[in-house]
């Protein structure tokens, strides 16, 4: 069951990234100009502020992690980590992984509502305005608020008997600090596509990986 649901959500993404007809632009007129750092394990790592928080703007690229495909480290995408390795990053004061709420916040901050349940949903072309404006398959994003998904794709258990790195180009994954289960076994994740933004659980097995972002409250 777990597995089929895994396979919905990237066929939602994978899908809406082969439907789009354009390419978003590369320099917004409303794109950040203004940037801030901070660093991590001695590397610099750009900021932007959403709302009352400021996020790292691009994937965590430090020790440990994996490369997609187990290739070249690829400096824009970062590494994709698994949940143990992602909680145990070392970060300066006042910094965690994010939380299930703080991604909400990032769907409030692109106009998403909640639904059922308190969660929320992504409607039409919201996404773009956290995506990058370029590397997307297909409908690159908008990046007005500077958050900067890029499709760096993940390591998952496809089905039974196969696991990969998949939707390179097509999805981006962010790993969550909150259980999705109650035994503590998984994380929520947030995927992030150009139809698509919600949290769900595409990092069911230890040896699943995503990229990593971090936040704090400002």
């Amino acid at each position: 069951m777990k597995n089929m649901k895994k396979l919905l959500y990237l066929a939602i993404i994978t899908s809406a990234a082969l439907g789009g007809c354009s390419k978003g632009s590369s320099n917004h007129p409303h794109a950040p100009t203004s940037i801030a750092t901070v660093s991590i394990n001695g590397t610099l790592y750009n900021t932007v502020i959403i709302g009352s928080q400021t996020w790292t703007a691009v994937n965590y690229n430090g020790t440990g992690g994996a490369n997609y495909n187990n290739g070249a480290n690829n400096i824009t995408y970062g590494k994709l980590y698994t949940w143990a390795e992602a909680k145990a990053i070392l970060l300066p004061a006042g910094w965690r992984l994010p939380l299930r709420t703080d991604f909400d916040n990032l769907m409030i901050a692109i106009g998403e509502t909640p639904i059922n349940g308190g969660n929320y949903m992504v409607s039409g072309n919201e996404p773009l305005q956290i995506m990058s404006t370029q590397n997307w398959s297909s409908t690159n994003g908008t990046n007005q608020l500077g958050f900067a998904a890029e499709p760096a794709g993940l390591f998952n258990q496809v089905t039974s008997n196969n696991q990969q790195f998949t939707g390179l180009g097509t999805t981006a994954l962010f790993i969550s600090a909150t259980s999705y289960y109650p035994n503590g076994s998984a994380p929520f994740t947030f995927v992030v596509g150009p139809v698509t933004a919600q949290l769900t659980n595409l990092v069911v097995l230890p040896t699943d990986r995503a990229s990593v972002r971090f936040v704090k409250d400002n």
